[in-house]
């Protein structure tokens, strides 16, 4: 076990007793999976009262209100960018990237296209922009600095 999946270990303890001392429900990993908003998976989870477990595509769809045809588009754009850019591939669990690992210690290009199928769905703005409008998808303004 490396330090990075001790400190996620200690991390998720960590938070679980705390939460048992205050007196609410136990929270689970996957629910507090990265500490200051999670992931857009568990975000569009939480958002639509979704139980956690996996979705497919026409699914998505359905809960979303976004064509299955535009879901899969952003899905091959995912599978692309996982054959372009390897090294911006996370790595399971911690979801850290850029780091020089075996690929089989990184998400497959299935779940990095379905990963960036949750962000589109979360409303990432950082990519597929002309998908966003083309399917007339509710966004929020960007943010002025």
């Amino acid at each position: 076990m490396n330090y990075e999946q001790k400190y996620l270990k200690y991390k998720t303890k960590y938070l679980q007793l705390k939460s048992l001392i205050n007196g609410d429900t136990e929270i689970s990993f996957a629910e507090d999976n990265m500490l200051g908003g999670g992931t857009h998976r568990m975000n569009f989870l939480r958002k639509h009262k979704l139980e956690d477990k996996g979705y497919s595509l026409p699914q998505l769809s359905r809960i979303s209100g976004i064509s299955v045809a535009i879901l899969q588009k952003v899905y091959d754009r995912g599978s692309g960018a996982y054959k372009t850019n390897r090294t911006s591939v996370r790595m399971k669990g911690t979801f850290k990237k850029n780091v020089n690992a075996p690929y089989k210690m990184k998400l497959s290009k299935e779940q990095w296209a379905m990963a960036r199928v949750y962000s589109f769905l979360d409303g990432n703005q950082n990519h597929d922009t002309d998908l966003r409008r083309k399917g007339g998808v509710e966004t929020e303004s960007p943010k002025e600095i």
